[in-house]
């Protein structure tokens, strides 16, 4: 879920410009680039406006649940950079997701996550199921009970 909230701007706020003029600064100056986001039948969609960016020039790194997206540029001795980062939930896949950048707008999709479906093997009893626990104190460690080690302590055995 991608929240943002915006500053308010009050009474005391709008006189205080008015008194101080332009040494306030702006209650809602933008950090970082317009950012969307809006969930689609491919999953998590996430919109990053940056006009007159070259695609080369724009990093998405992905670290834990946080997307990163930064655009960096150098011109001369001038240097431009911005990024926004956002918090995906635990629903989404992010070993899947995918971008593209046109017209200055790079989408990211981020797809739902999938639960991966599994079998449990049924066996005839439960000696054939393999032992998992340690052994006993001072025995050593456990055996781990297979169809043949079974069948040799069989023939090993007594009859009862």
């Amino acid at each position: 879920m991608l929240t943002r909230v915006a500053p308010v701007t009050t009474w005391f706020d709008r006189l205080a410009a008015d008194v101080l003029g332009p040494t306030v600064a702006p209650t809602t100056a933008p950090r970082g680039p317009r950012t969307s986001a809006r969930s689609t039948e491919h999953g998590l969609e996430l919109r990053v406006e940056l006009p007159g960016v070259a695609e080369e020039d724009i990093d998405i790194a992905i670290d834990g649940r946080v997307i990163t997206v930064g655009a960096a540029r150098v011109e001369g001795d001038q240097r431009w950079g911005t990024s926004r980062q956002v918090t995906i939930g635990e629903g989404y896949d992010l070993d899947q997701v995918r971008a593209h950048y046109r017209h200055g707008l790079l989408t990211v999709v981020v797809p739902p996550a999938r639960p991966t479906a599994r079998r449990v093997l049924i066996t005839a009893s439960p000696e054939s199921v393999p032992a998992v626990a340690s052994g006993a104190a001072g025995v050593g460690p456990a055996a781990v009970a297979t169809p043949e080690t079974t069948a040799e302590h069989a023939a090993e055995a007594p009859p009862a």
